[in-house]
Protein backbone atom coordinates (compact mmCIF):
# COMPACT_ATOMS: atom_id res chain seq x y z
CA UNK A 1 0.00 0.00 0.00
CA UNK A 2 1.43 3.34 -1.09
CA UNK A 3 0.12 6.20 1.07
CA UNK A 4 0.44 9.74 -0.31
CA UNK A 5 -0.32 12.73 1.92
CA UNK A 6 -1.54 16.26 1.19
CA UNK A 7 -0.56 19.90 1.68
CA UNK A 8 0.77 21.38 3.93
CA UNK A 9 1.12 18.35 6.16
CA UNK A 10 2.83 14.95 5.86
CA UNK A 11 2.38 11.20 6.03
CA UNK A 12 2.02 11.65 9.80
CA UNK A 13 -1.63 12.49 8.97
CA UNK A 14 -2.17 8.75 8.64
CA UNK A 15 -0.72 7.84 12.05
CA UNK A 16 -4.20 7.31 13.58
CA UNK A 17 -4.89 4.69 10.87
CA UNK A 18 -1.47 3.08 10.95
CA UNK A 19 -2.42 -0.04 12.91
CA UNK A 20 -5.39 -0.72 10.63
CA UNK A 21 -3.40 -0.17 7.43
CA UNK A 22 -0.43 -2.30 8.46
CA UNK A 23 -2.69 -5.12 9.65
CA UNK A 24 -3.58 -5.77 6.02
CA UNK A 25 -0.77 -4.32 3.91
CA UNK A 26 2.93 -3.65 3.84
CA UNK A 27 2.79 0.14 3.82
CA UNK A 28 5.03 2.73 2.18
CA UNK A 29 4.22 6.18 3.58
CA UNK A 30 6.50 8.74 2.00
CA UNK A 31 6.81 12.45 2.73
CA UNK A 32 6.75 14.25 -0.61
CA UNK A 33 9.57 16.60 -1.52
CA UNK A 34 8.98 19.86 0.34
CA UNK A 35 6.94 18.20 3.08
CA UNK A 36 7.30 16.37 6.37
CA UNK A 37 10.77 15.02 7.06
CA UNK A 38 11.86 15.06 3.42
CA UNK A 39 14.10 17.80 2.02
CA UNK A 40 12.46 21.20 1.55
CA UNK A 41 14.70 23.14 -0.84
CA UNK A 42 13.90 26.83 -1.31
CA UNK A 43 13.53 28.40 -3.71
CA UNK A 44 12.56 25.40 -5.83
CA UNK A 45 10.34 24.65 -8.81
CA UNK A 46 8.16 21.98 -7.19
CA UNK A 47 6.09 19.96 -9.65
CA UNK A 48 3.43 17.27 -9.50
CA UNK A 49 5.33 15.49 -12.27
CA UNK A 50 8.54 15.36 -10.26
CA UNK A 51 6.67 14.10 -7.21
CA UNK A 52 5.27 11.28 -9.34
CA UNK A 53 8.78 10.58 -10.67
CA UNK A 54 10.06 10.34 -7.09
CA UNK A 55 7.36 7.85 -6.13
CA UNK A 56 8.23 5.71 -9.13
CA UNK A 57 11.95 5.82 -8.34
CA UNK A 58 11.36 5.08 -4.66
CA UNK A 59 9.17 2.05 -5.26
CA UNK A 60 11.59 0.76 -7.88
CA UNK A 61 14.46 1.11 -5.41
CA UNK A 62 12.41 -0.83 -2.85
CA UNK A 63 11.69 -3.60 -5.34
CA UNK A 64 7.95 -2.84 -5.42
CA UNK A 65 6.38 -3.27 -8.85
CA UNK A 66 2.67 -3.18 -7.96
CA UNK A 67 0.69 -1.54 -5.20
CA UNK A 68 -2.65 -0.34 -3.92
CA UNK A 69 -2.79 3.42 -3.27
CA UNK A 70 -4.41 5.61 -0.63
CA UNK A 71 -4.04 9.36 -1.21
CA UNK A 72 -5.23 12.67 0.19
CA UNK A 73 -5.42 16.30 -0.98
CA UNK A 74 -2.28 17.27 -2.96
CA UNK A 75 -1.41 13.58 -2.96
CA UNK A 76 -4.59 12.93 -4.96
CA UNK A 77 -3.19 15.05 -7.78
CA UNK A 78 0.15 13.25 -7.71
CA UNK A 79 -1.68 9.94 -7.89
CA UNK A 80 -3.84 11.21 -10.77
CA UNK A 81 -0.57 11.71 -12.67
CA UNK A 82 0.48 8.14 -11.79
CA UNK A 83 -2.93 6.96 -13.05
CA UNK A 84 -2.40 8.88 -16.30
CA UNK A 85 0.96 7.18 -16.80
CA UNK A 86 -0.49 3.79 -15.88
CA UNK A 87 -3.21 4.24 -18.48
CA UNK A 88 -0.58 5.20 -21.06
CA UNK A 89 1.54 2.17 -20.21
CA UNK A 90 4.48 4.34 -19.11
CA UNK A 91 4.28 3.90 -15.32
CA UNK A 92 6.80 1.61 -13.61
CA UNK A 93 4.15 0.79 -11.01
CA UNK A 94 1.14 -1.44 -11.60
CA UNK A 95 -1.69 0.20 -9.64
CA UNK A 96 -3.99 -2.46 -8.19
CA UNK A 97 -6.47 0.09 -6.83
CA UNK A 98 -6.67 3.79 -5.94
CA UNK A 99 -8.66 5.20 -3.03
CA UNK A 100 -8.79 9.00 -2.88
CA UNK A 101 -9.66 11.05 0.19
CA UNK A 102 -10.67 14.73 0.15
CA UNK A 103 -8.73 16.66 -2.47
CA UNK A 104 -9.09 19.02 -5.41
CA UNK A 105 -9.55 16.36 -8.07
CA UNK A 106 -11.26 18.88 -10.33
CA UNK A 107 -9.95 22.44 -10.21
CA UNK A 108 -13.32 24.02 -11.05
CA UNK A 109 -15.16 22.04 -8.36
CA UNK A 110 -12.91 22.80 -5.38
CA UNK A 111 -13.53 25.77 -3.11
CA UNK A 112 -10.16 27.32 -2.28
CA UNK A 113 -9.74 29.31 0.93
CA UNK A 114 -8.19 32.75 1.35
CA UNK A 115 -5.05 31.03 2.69
CA UNK A 116 -4.68 29.06 -0.55
CA UNK A 117 -4.87 32.24 -2.61
CA UNK A 118 -2.49 34.10 -0.34
CA UNK A 119 0.17 31.37 -0.34
CA UNK A 120 -0.11 31.08 -4.13
CA UNK A 121 0.32 34.84 -4.61
CA UNK A 122 3.50 36.97 -4.80
CA UNK A 123 3.00 37.50 -1.05
CA UNK A 124 3.14 33.75 -0.46
CA UNK A 125 6.71 33.62 0.83
CA UNK A 126 6.32 36.22 3.60
CA UNK A 127 2.83 34.92 4.38
CA UNK A 128 4.24 31.45 4.93
CA UNK A 129 7.25 32.59 6.93
CA UNK A 130 5.13 34.82 9.17
CA UNK A 131 2.48 32.19 9.83
CA UNK A 132 2.21 31.61 13.58
CA UNK A 133 1.10 28.53 15.45
CA UNK A 134 -2.26 30.07 16.50
CA UNK A 135 -2.98 31.13 12.91
CA UNK A 136 -2.05 27.68 11.61
CA UNK A 137 -4.26 25.92 14.14
CA UNK A 138 -7.19 28.27 13.52
CA UNK A 139 -6.91 27.72 9.74
CA UNK A 140 -6.80 23.96 10.16
CA UNK A 141 -9.78 23.89 12.51
CA UNK A 142 -11.84 25.72 9.88
CA UNK A 143 -11.50 22.78 7.48
CA UNK A 144 -12.10 20.08 10.08
CA UNK A 145 -15.65 18.87 10.60
CA UNK A 146 -17.50 18.72 13.93
CA UNK A 147 -16.12 15.22 14.47
CA UNK A 148 -12.56 16.41 13.91
CA UNK A 149 -12.92 19.50 16.08
CA UNK A 150 -14.22 17.33 18.91
CA UNK A 151 -11.44 14.80 18.47
CA UNK A 152 -7.91 15.40 19.72
CA UNK A 153 -6.36 15.81 16.26
CA UNK A 154 -2.64 16.40 16.72
CA UNK A 155 -2.38 19.92 15.32
CA UNK A 156 0.66 20.54 17.50
CA UNK A 157 2.42 17.65 15.80
CA UNK A 158 1.41 18.91 12.36
CA UNK A 159 2.80 22.34 13.23
CA UNK A 160 6.11 20.93 14.47
CA UNK A 161 6.61 18.89 11.29
CA UNK A 162 5.68 21.84 9.08
CA UNK A 163 8.46 23.88 10.71
CA UNK A 164 11.10 21.19 10.13
CA UNK A 165 13.68 22.22 7.47
CA UNK A 166 12.14 25.62 6.65
CA UNK A 167 8.76 24.12 5.89
CA UNK A 168 6.90 27.41 6.23
CA UNK A 169 9.26 29.00 3.71
CA UNK A 170 8.61 26.17 1.24
CA UNK A 171 4.81 26.44 1.30
CA UNK A 172 4.66 29.10 -1.42
CA UNK A 173 6.78 27.01 -3.78
CA UNK A 174 4.94 23.74 -3.07
CA UNK A 175 1.47 25.23 -3.53
CA UNK A 176 2.27 25.98 -7.16
CA UNK A 177 0.55 22.63 -7.75
CA UNK A 178 -2.63 24.75 -7.91
CA UNK A 179 -1.32 26.29 -11.12
CA UNK A 180 -0.53 22.82 -12.47
CA UNK A 181 -4.09 21.74 -11.71
CA UNK A 182 -5.26 24.57 -13.94
CA UNK A 183 -2.84 23.66 -16.71
CA UNK A 184 -3.14 19.87 -16.64
CA UNK A 185 -6.64 19.43 -15.26
CA UNK A 186 -7.85 17.83 -18.48
CA UNK A 187 -5.13 15.18 -18.36
CA UNK A 188 -5.79 14.32 -14.72
CA UNK A 189 -9.57 14.28 -15.08
CA UNK A 190 -9.27 11.93 -18.04
CA UNK A 191 -6.96 9.70 -16.00
CA UNK A 192 -9.73 9.13 -13.46
CA UNK A 193 -12.41 8.63 -16.10
CA UNK A 194 -10.30 6.02 -17.90
CA UNK A 195 -8.65 4.43 -14.86
CA UNK A 196 -7.52 0.89 -15.70
CA UNK A 197 -7.87 -0.17 -12.04
CA UNK A 198 -10.59 0.13 -9.37
CA UNK A 199 -10.95 3.67 -7.97
CA UNK A 200 -13.00 5.04 -5.09
CA UNK A 201 -13.64 8.37 -3.36
CA UNK A 202 -13.97 8.35 0.43
CA UNK A 203 -14.52 11.81 1.85
CA UNK A 204 -15.52 14.03 4.74
CA UNK A 205 -18.77 15.77 3.81
CA UNK A 206 -18.17 18.86 5.96
CA UNK A 207 -15.01 19.84 4.09
CA UNK A 208 -15.47 23.40 2.75
CA UNK A 209 -12.68 22.87 0.21
CA UNK A 210 -13.23 19.49 -1.46
CA UNK A 211 -16.30 17.75 -0.12
CA UNK A 212 -19.68 17.28 -1.81
CA UNK A 213 -18.85 19.38 -4.88
CA UNK A 214 -15.96 17.07 -5.72
CA UNK A 215 -18.04 13.96 -4.97
CA UNK A 216 -20.80 15.02 -7.35
CA UNK A 217 -18.33 15.52 -10.17
CA UNK A 218 -16.61 12.23 -9.36
CA UNK A 219 -19.97 10.41 -9.56
CA UNK A 220 -20.55 11.73 -13.08
CA UNK A 221 -17.00 11.01 -14.21
CA UNK A 222 -16.77 7.49 -12.74
CA UNK A 223 -20.38 6.33 -12.33
CA UNK A 224 -19.46 2.80 -11.30
CA UNK A 225 -16.83 3.76 -8.73
CA UNK A 226 -17.71 3.58 -5.02
CA UNK A 227 -18.21 6.87 -3.19
CA UNK A 228 -18.30 6.91 0.61
CA UNK A 229 -19.66 10.05 2.31
CA UNK A 230 -18.72 10.65 5.96
CA UNK A 231 -21.15 13.10 7.63
CA UNK A 232 -19.63 15.33 10.30
CA UNK A 233 -16.11 14.81 8.98
CA UNK A 234 -14.04 17.50 7.27
CA UNK A 235 -10.94 17.71 5.12
CA UNK A 236 -8.80 15.20 7.05
CA UNK A 237 -10.93 12.04 7.40
CA UNK A 238 -7.88 9.88 8.13
CA UNK A 239 -7.15 11.95 11.25
CA UNK A 240 -10.70 12.97 12.20
CA UNK A 241 -12.42 9.58 11.93
CA UNK A 242 -9.66 6.97 11.51
CA UNK A 243 -11.71 3.99 12.69
CA UNK A 244 -14.59 4.77 10.32
CA UNK A 245 -12.24 5.40 7.40
CA UNK A 246 -10.39 2.13 8.10
CA UNK A 247 -13.65 0.20 8.25
CA UNK A 248 -14.88 1.56 4.91
CA UNK A 249 -11.41 1.20 3.40
CA UNK A 250 -11.29 -2.48 4.34
CA UNK A 251 -14.82 -2.96 3.02
CA UNK A 252 -13.72 -1.51 -0.32
CA UNK A 253 -10.81 -3.92 -0.47
CA UNK A 254 -13.05 -6.82 0.48
CA UNK A 255 -15.28 -5.80 -2.43
CA UNK A 256 -12.28 -5.61 -4.76
CA UNK A 257 -10.99 -8.99 -3.60
CA UNK A 258 -7.77 -7.76 -1.99
CA UNK A 259 -6.10 -10.33 0.26
CA UNK A 260 -7.24 -10.18 3.90
CA UNK A 261 -5.12 -9.12 6.86
CA UNK A 262 -1.99 -11.21 7.24
CA UNK A 263 -1.96 -12.45 3.65
CA UNK A 264 0.95 -10.30 2.52
CA UNK A 265 4.47 -11.42 3.33
CA UNK A 266 6.44 -8.79 5.22
CA UNK A 267 9.17 -7.33 3.01
CA UNK A 268 10.66 -4.89 5.48
CA UNK A 269 8.98 -1.88 3.85
CA UNK A 270 7.50 0.60 6.32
Amino acid sequence: MLVVHGFPTSSYDFAPMWAALTARFDVIAVDLLGSGFSDKPVPYDYSVFEQADILERLTTALGVSRTHVLAHDYGDTVVQELLARFGEGTCSLHLDSVTLLNGGLFIDAQQLTAIHYLLDSPLGVPAGVLTSKPVFKTSMKKILGPVGRARDVDLDGWWAILNYKQGKRAMHDVIQYLDEREQYGGRWTAALARAPCPVAFLYGAEDPVSGDTIARRFAVLAPHAPIVRLPGVGHYPQAEAPAEVAAYFNALHDHWGSPPAGAYAYRGVR
